[in-house]
């Protein structure tokens, strides 16, 4: 499950937030897999996912960022390394997981492949610029935007299974798109 949106914001506050110096991305990428490092799949869908949060790609996306009194440059590098990394990011979800109730016409055969939905990424990414673009600048890390910001983006995205159905006789597609938890 991923990390409720009070924990992103009071974690926020606790980042060493410097936006020209050259830790920044490192440490804004680590505290995204930090609050990623649960996160699941909602039911019908049952098993033990494992998500790897891409963090290098993150990091990549916004490094390099210089002030920017217009506020206008970062809500875009944030909504593209936010693209970028939940491309790049990796799920593995086990052999046996299952839709609904554990019976053969619902059960992943074979270890599915799991991506998140593109329309939620592309979504959920333009929702985080716009949300970052209208925010009104904020004097202290504890007020800022971009950890709930983040977290909606997030919350909001879908994943896509598929893999094979073990009903019986013959193996058919199994496809299953569902929110993260």
């Amino acid at each position: 499950m991923i990390d409720l949106s009070i924990i992103w914001q009071t974690q926020w506050d606790l980042l060493p937030l410097d936006p020209i110096g050259v830790a920044y991305p490192t440490n804004i990428a680590s505290f995204l897999a930090a609050r990623l490092i649960n996160m699941s799949i909602a039911p019908p869908f049952f098993g033990s996912p494992v998500f790897t949060f891409n963090s290098a790609t993150f990091a990549a996306g916004i490094a390099g960022m210089v002030p920017d009194p217009t506020g206008t440059i970062a809500p875009g590098k944030f909504a593209t390394a936010f693209t970028a990394a939940c491309t790049a990011s990796v799920w593995i979800v086990p052999s046996g997981s299952y839709i609904g109730s554990p019976t053969p016409p619902t059960t992943f055969s074979a270890p599915p492949v799991a991506i998140f939905d593109p329309a939620s990424v592309a979504a959920a990414s333009a929702t985080l610029q716009s949300t970052l673009l209208t925010a009104t600048p904020a004097p202290l890390p504890l007020t800022s935007v971009y950890p709930t910001a983040l977290y909606a983006a997030f919350s909001s995205l879908m994943v896509t299974l598929t893999g094979i159905n073990s009903i019986v006789p013959t193996p058919t597609p199994l496809i299953y798109t569902g929110l993260v938890l």
